[in-house]
């Protein structure tokens, strides 16, 4: 199966609004959570009450312990938007209103019990919401994967403007920061090639090699 690719801020959004149902609120949050973070699905299902709430407060930086992360050789802190903190706030509120709410409840409760949503329940979440919303399959594989790439482009995007404005950043050691790699060579995996980039890139040769055109 070809890699997940990324989403556009526009299927983003129209996933979003395409949960629906009892279990609404836990999916937006699971939805807004990896991808303001770039947690790995299984990072992110294995996040307890106790992680995001302190003092009664929802975290503003949350610790992944190294035991969540895959071929981590320590833990990392990843900061939450103000958006993410406010999904994870109405999430920890359902689990109180459903008496679920406890320090070592998993966030993403399973609807199957007094479980954490297990990874294969998470891709067929996302799948129905990205059929919902009209996403086409024709431009690569839709998986809970996506998240983690979109998050990555994002991150590269947001750096190449900062160095573009004057910081002396390298942008893919800015994403291998985010998605706590420790070789450069994972991190290429997740950006995409730019469609107008390669398309720039294929005019560049067809001027080159015009001798052979008709």
């Amino acid at each position: 199966m070809p890699p997940c690719r990324n989403l556009t801020i526009k299927e983003c959004a129209s996933m979003y609004h395409a949960f629906t149902g009892r279990y609404q609120v836990r999916n937006q949050c699971l939805h807004l959570l990896c991808l303001t973070t770039g947690l790995r699905i299984h990072e992110a299902l294995s996040i307890r009450v106790s992680d995001v709430l302190q003092n009664r407060q929802v975290v503003q930086a949350l610790q992944v312990q190294r035991g969540k992360m895959k071929q981590a050789a320590q833990g990392r802190t990843i900061l939450l938007p103000s958006q993410t903190r406010t999904a994870i706030r109405l999430q920890l509120d359902w689990l109180l209103h459903h008496g679920h709410l406890g320090p070592d409840q998993f966030l993403f409760r399973s609807q199957a019990g007094d479980r954490p949503m297990q990874v294969a329940e998470a891709w067929k979440i996302f799948n129905a919401a990205a059929d919902k919303a009209g996403l086409r399959r024709d431009l690569g594989t839709l998986g809970t994967h996506c998240w983690r790439k979109t998050f990555a482009t994002e991150i590269f995007c947001a750096a190449v403007e900062r160095m573009q404005a004057g910081e002396r950043i390298d942008p893919m050691r800015e994403v291998a920061r985010a998605l706590g790699h420790a070789d450069m060579k994972n991190t290429e995996k997740y950006l995409p090639v730019d469609p107008e980039v390669a398309l720039k890139n294929m005019l560049i040769l067809e001027a080159r090699h015009s001798y052979a055109l008709p």
